[in-house]
């Protein structure tokens, strides 16, 4: 039975026997690289999903509680008189108003990065499988190249993935980096915010 096989790979050509490699890893790599990333794909967006169901139940809240606010307000303060019960409802009120809209900011800028990081996954399965149904033929070229031209082919297909492999690296840094650096933005601006409606509130009491 050996013997036979030997015979058999024998009588294969070269040639033939690099094509049927070939086949057989393009059909592995096909196959593989779909349930590779979209199990990446998935978690983003299921991410992506508890997120903005928080961002989301945390803004409801908030507006019922301004609704609250406002209700008692209505109620209980004559607006015709100035009183420290009256000042206190509308810093209340401005505060959790200012809560709100930093939630509404907050999910819309987390939807949309969480776009961007999906995008940036479903284009690096793109490229590797460009990677493997093209520059892969490179590389089995170089098992038949006949003009000693080997080691330059395998300097350009290791130059070629090194590129690609650091575009994803930058891709991703960027996204992190401006993701961290709005997010510190919009708390440093509901900071101020804070700390304005609180300097209004202690002048206005002090009259």
């Amino acid at each position: 039975e050996i013997e036979n096989d030997i015979q058999v790979l024998k009588s294969i050509k070269f040639h033939s026997l690099i094509d049927h490699i070939q086949y057989n890893a393009n059909g592995i790599f096909n196959e593989s690289i779909p349930y590779v990333f979209a199990p990446m794909e998935l978690m983003f967006g299921k991410f992506n999903e508890f997120v903005e169901k928080q961002l989301h139940e945390a803004s409801r809240q908030l507006q019922k509680r301004h609704q609250i606010i406002k209700d008692l307000h209505k109620e209980y303060v004559d607006p015709s008189v100035v009183s420290w019960t009256g000042r206190f409802y509308e810093l209340e009120e401005k505060i959790i108003s200012s809560l709100k809209n930093l939630m509404d900011v907050l999910k819309d800028m987390h939807a949309s990065y969480t776009v961007g990081s999906i995008y940036l996954v479903s284009h690096i399965s793109d490229q590797v499988q460009q990677f493997m149904q093209t520059d892969i033929q490179e590389y089995f070229s170089i098992l038949t190249d006949a003009d000693g031209k080997g080691k330059e082919k395998i300097v350009e297909l290791s130059t070629s993935a090194q590129e690609i492999i650091k575009s994803w690296a930058i891709a991703m840094k960027e996204i992190i980096s401006d993701y961290r650096q709005q997010f510190t933005y919009k708390l440093q601006d509901f900071s101020d915010q804070l700390s304005d409606y609180y300097e209004k509130f202690i002048t206005e009491s002090k009259r």
